[in-house]
């Protein structure tokens, strides 16, 4: 039973390591409606299919604001859903997530566009 156990344990472990190591700072220039322009060294994650998260170094950190989180959902080749993940306060029960339709842009295949919204990660 022990055995079966620290077995089970050493496979989260080394799932949650490798989901880390893929992980690697790049230059984040996000766009959101309502906030100024941010720019700056972010952490990418990579997903399945060519989506992404990109969140501060600092994990447990705010991206920029009150922005947590900001990532692309692939749905299909250069249509995606952007996904926003904003902090609601300490007291708050959970975070606020909002989510735009987005497209690739053809001529910076880095960046991705919607209304309101420009997400590029190189």
């Amino acid at each position: 039973m022990i055995k079966h156990i620290l077995s089970a344990l050493l496979m989260m472990v080394a799932v949650v390591l490798s989901a880390n190591a893929f992980a690697k700072p790049v230059t984040c220039q996000i766009e959101l409606k309502g906030y100024a322009p941010y720019k700056g060294t972010c952490d990418f994650k990579p997903g399945q299919n060519g989506s992404f998260d990109l969140v501060n170094l600092k994990e447990t950190a705010h991206l920029f604001k009150n922005v947590m989180l900001v990532g692309i959902d692939v749905l299909s080749p250069g249509v995606g859903e952007a996904v926003v993940i904003y902090y609601a306060g300490p007291k708050a029960i959970k975070n606020d997530m909002v989510t735009y339709p987005v497209q690739r842009l053809n001529e910076d295949r880095s960046c991705w566009v919607g209304d309101g919204i420009k997400i590029c990660a190189k």
